[in-house]
């Protein structure tokens, strides 16, 4: 008799159909759109982001050709002023 109700229950779930395919499958659906909008989301701000980044280091180099450039013209004034005084000193 156990036997005849497990079976029973077996057949009322298969034949009612709790979660439906139609509706996983809308489920699917519906995770595959967020997931897409997400994504392109994502790669927008990572575009943003990149573009950023690409202008930020381009002025970090021409600050460090700037710094760069004023050390030498700094270091030969220098260097031609010492040289200057020493030979005016007699050195």
């Amino acid at each position: 008799m156990a036997l005849g109700v497990v079976e029973a229950i077996e057949v009322s779930i298969t034949v009612a159909q709790l979660v439906t395919i139609p509706v996983l499958d809308a489920r699917l659906q519906e995770l595959r759109i967020e997931i897409q909008t997400f994504r392109a989301e994502i790669k927008a701000e990572v575009a943003t982001g990149l573009g950023k980044l690409e202008m930020e280091i381009h002025n970090v180099n021409a600050n460090l050709m700037r710094w760069v450039l004023l050390t030498m013209l700094g270091s030969v004034t220098l260097s031609m002023a010492g040289k200057a005084l020493m030979t005016t000193l007699g050195y």
